[in-house]
C-alpha cells in the first residue's frame, strides 16, 4: 500500500503511521470525504440509476455496521467487527485487504470467448411478504378454509421423507399455500423447490401482482444468467448453446451482446433463433426472518398437532417451477464436426444442467452422461486449452448423482459450488467409492462454512473427480484448491474480490440482474470484518493440518494462500466483501461469483478479432 494511503488509514483508525520515511507519490485530486475509499479509476458522469444503486448499497452496508454511510466509517467499523470475532485481526490485515480490493475494482478480463449452456428459464421474483401470505390464504379460504387449516396442520403425511415440511408435489391451491406457510414457519430459512402446474402459476402471478412490491421477471437458469452477466464485461464474447429455437420469453431476456450457438455450431442471434413455444417459469419467492404472519385472521395455528406462533423462522426462498419446453442437458443430435467447431472457437465452456440427468433411470443416466463426456472430449481435442467448467447444482434425485459424476470424471477440469452443498456431495461420492474422504452430510451450516471442512471437502472433491480446480463460495469468503502450475495467484485473488464486488452490485441494483455496463456501479473497496477473522481461521486450519510454524502461518494470513509441497496444489482463501442489500434479490448470486471468478482469473487472451472484443 502506498505511504499516503497508509497515512490516511492510520489517521482514520487512530493509529500511528509507519516510521520508515517513503517519498510519497504525486497525490491524486482530492475527492469528497464520503468517496475517499471508492476511488474510481476514471471520472465519468453517472446515471441517476447508478447513483441510486451505489448509495443504496453503501447505506445498507453502513446500517448493518451501525456507522455513518461513508467508506471511511465503514472501514473503521469493519475492523472493530473483525476484532470481536478474532482479536488477532490487525490494521495491517485491513489495509492489505482494502489495497487488493481497490486493485480488483480496476481489473479487466483478458479477451476470451465463453460458451454457456444448458439451463435457461424465466425467473419471476416475488416478495413473499406477510401481506401476500395473508392474501393467498384468504383467497383459498373463501371456499376451502377447513381444508387449508387441516393441510397446514398435517402437512404431506406419508412421504418418502418422514421429516418433509412441504407437499413434494402440491395438488391444487390448498396444498400449495399450506406448503408455503409450513415452510416459512418450520423451514428455518432453508431453500425449497416445488413443482407447480400452469393453473397454480397463473393464480400465484395474479395474486402477487396485486400485492406490494409487485413481482418482476428476469432471466433465470445459471447457464443463461452467466451469459448475460458476461455480456456486461469488456473483452468477453459470450455465447449460449441452444440446439432448438428458444421460447420468446426466454429469447427476449437475453442481453443484446449474447450470441446463440445452434446445433450445427453456427452463430446466430436471439431474434432469429426462436419459436412460439411456452417458456418454463420459476417463481423465486423470497421471505424475511421473524415476520409475523396471519392465516385467516389467526396468529397461531396447529402445525404437526401443536399450537405454533405464525412467525417466519428464517430468511430464505421457495422456488416454484412449472413444466414446459426445456433444454435437455447435452449435445444429442450435434455431430462431431459441430462439437469441434465449438471447442476451437471458445476458451471456456460454462456448463450447467447435468443434475437433470439424475432424474433418469440409472442405466439411462449413465448412458446420457457418458455421451455428454464423449462430446466434451471432442471439444477438448479440437482445443486443448478449452476449460470445461461444471457449475454444480444439487441433484434432482440424489441416489443417481454418483452415476452421472462417475461418467463425467476426467472430462471436466473445474467445478464451483456453495460450501454448504459440499458435505452431502462428498458423502454420496464416498458411498459410491469415488472419494476416500467422508463428511457428515448433515453438517451444520456454520461448520460447513468453516475452513477445516471447506479445505478437507474441496481436496476430496478434486481428487474424486480428477479436477484441476475446485471453487467453493461461502458466506465469509471463497476457497480455491487448484494445480499450482495452472494458477496466477495474484490475479486469482483479485478475480475473487472482483466477483464479490459484482455480486454486491447484482444484489443491490433494482433488477437483480447484470446485463450491461449500466448495471455496474461503484462499491466501496473493503472486505467484511467477519471475513478477515475467517482468513485467520483458514491459516489456523492449514497450520494444524500440516504442522506449519508461526512464520508460515503468518505468511498465509498475509498472502491468502499456501502451496502444498507434497501435492503441488495451491490453496487460496479470499475474504468476502459481504452482501449488504437485497433490492434485486439473491437468486444466482453464487453463479455470479463463480462465473466472474473464472473469466477474471484467466491470464492469456485471444487476439482482437471481433467488434465485441474492443474494450
Amino acid at each position: 500500500m502506498l505511504f499516503t494511503d497508509r497515512l490516511r488509514y492510520a489517521t482514520l483508525l487512530k493509529t500511528s503511521p509507519p516510521t520508515t520515511p517513503v517519498p510519497p507519490p504525486e497525490p491524486p485530486p482530492a475527492l469528497p470525504a464520503a468517496h475517499q475509499l471508492l476511488l474510481p479509476s476514471t471520472t465519468f458522469a453517472k446515471s441517476e440509476r447508478k447513483k441510486a444503486a451505489e448509495q443504496r448499497e453503501l447505506s445498507a452496508h453502513a446500517r448493518q455496521l451501525g456507522c455513518e454511510p461513508n467508506p471511511s466509517a465503514i472501514a473503521k467499523a469493519e475492523l472493530k467487527s473483525a476484532q470481536k470475532f478474532d482479536p488477532r485481526v490487525s490494521l495491517a490485515d485491513l489495509e492489505r485487504a482494502i489495497d487488493r480490493a481497490r486493485r480488483a475494482k480496476d481489473l479487466v478480463p483478458v479477451r476470451q470467448h465463453v460458451l454457456c449452456g444448458f439451463t435457461r428459464v424465466v425467473d419471476v421474483k416475488v416478495a413473499l411478504t406477510p401481506e401476500l401470505v395473508s392474501r393467498l390464504c384468504a383467497d383459498v379460504g373463501k371456499d376451502a378454509a377447513d381444508l387449508l387449516l387441516a393441510a397446514i396442520d398435517r402437512g404431506p403425511g406419508n412421504t418418502a421423507d418422514p421429516g418433509a415440511i412441504a407437499f413434494p408435489h402440491p395438488r391444487g391451491k390448498v396444498e400449495l399455500v399450506a406448503s408455503l406457510v409450513r415452510q416459512l414457519v418450520l423451514g428455518k430459512g432453508a431453500s425449497l423447490q416445488l413443482p407447480i402446474d400452469a393453473d397454480q402459476a397463473a393464480w400465484l402471478e395474479h395474486q402477487a401482482a396485486a400485492a406490494r412490491p409487485a413481482p418482476s421477471m428476469a432471466m433465470g437458469g445459471a447457464g443463461a444468467f452467466a451469459a448475460n452477466l458476461l455480456s456486461a464485461l469488456p473483452n468477453v464474447r459470450p455465447r449460449f448453446f441452444s440446439k432448438d429455437p428458444l421460447p420468446p420469453k426466454i429469447a427476449e431476456r437475453f442481453a443484446p451482446r449474447v450470441e446463440l450457438v445452434t446445433q450445427t455450431g453456427a452463430t446466430t442471434t436471439t431474434t432469429k433463433h426462436r419459436d412460439h413455444t411456452a417458456a418454463r417459469v420459476n417463481f423465486s419467492c423470497e421471505y424475511g426472518a421473524n415476520e409475523a404472519l396471519s392465516v385467516l385472521g389467526r396468529s397461531t395455528l396447529k402445525i404437526n398437532g401443536e399450537s405454533v406462533p405464525l412467525v417466519s423462522s428464517g430468511a430464505g426462498r421457495v422456488i416454484l417451477g412449472t413444466k414446459a419446453k426445456d433444454v435437455v442437458p447435452g449435445f444429442v443430435g450435434v455431430d462431431d464436426a459441430a462439437l469441434a467447431k465449438m471447442g476451437r472457437e471458445h476458451d471456456l465452456f460454462f456448463m450447467v444442467g447435468s443434475h437433470y440427468l439424475t432424474q433418469c433411470s440409472p442405466a439411462d443416466a449413465c448412458t446420457q452422461a457418458t455421451e455428454l463426456a464423449r462430446a466434451l472430449d471432442v471439444m477438448k481435442a479440437a482445443n486443448p486449452k478449452l476449460l470445461r467448467h461444471l457449475q454444480y447444482v444439487v441433484p434432482k434425485v440424489a441416489a443417481q448423482e454418483a452415476v452421472v459424476l462417475t461418467a463425467l470424471k476426467g472430462h471436466v477440469e473445474s467445478i464451483s459450488m456453495n460450501a454448504v452443498e459440499l458435505p452431502a456431495l462428498i458423502d454420496r461420492l464416498h458411498k459410491a467409492g469415488l472419494s476416500r474422504i467422508d463428511q457428515n452430510p448433515n453438517l451444520a451450516r456454520e461448520l460447513a462454512e468453516d475452513a477445516p471442512a471447506m479445505i478437507t471437502g474441496a481436496r476430496g472433491l478434486k481428487e474424486a473427480l480428477g479436477l484441476q480446480r475446485v471453487h467453493l463460495h461461502g458466506l465469509h469468503g471463497d476457497l480455491i484448491i487448484a494445480n499450482a502450475a495452472d494458477v496466477d495467484v495474484d490475479r486469482t485473488r483479485l478475480a475473487l474480490l472482483k466477483a464479490r464486488q459484482l455480486a454486491s452490485m447484482k444484489a443491490a441494483n433494482d433488477t437483480g440482474e447484470i446485463k450491461s455496463s449500466d448495471d455496474i456501479f461503484d462499491v466501496s473497496a473493503v472486505v467484511e470484518g467477519r471475513a478477515l477473522a475467517a482468513l485467520h481461521r483458514f491459516a489456523d486450519a492449514l497450520a494444524h493440518q500440516h504442522g506449519l510454524d508461526g512464520p508460515a502461518r503468518a505468511a498465509i494470513v498475509r498472502e491468502w494462500f499456501w502451496v502444498d509441497p507434497k501435492t503441488a496444489d495451491v490453496v487460496i482463501f479470499v475474504p468476502s466483501r459481504g452482501i449488504h442489500d437485497r433490492t434485486g434479490g439473491t437468486v444466482s448470486l453464487g453463479d455470479t461469483i463463480d462465473a466472474s471468478a473464472l473469466v477474471f482469473s484467466k491470464t492469456d487472451g485471444r487476439p482482437k478479432e471481433h467488434a465485441q472484443l474492443v474494450s
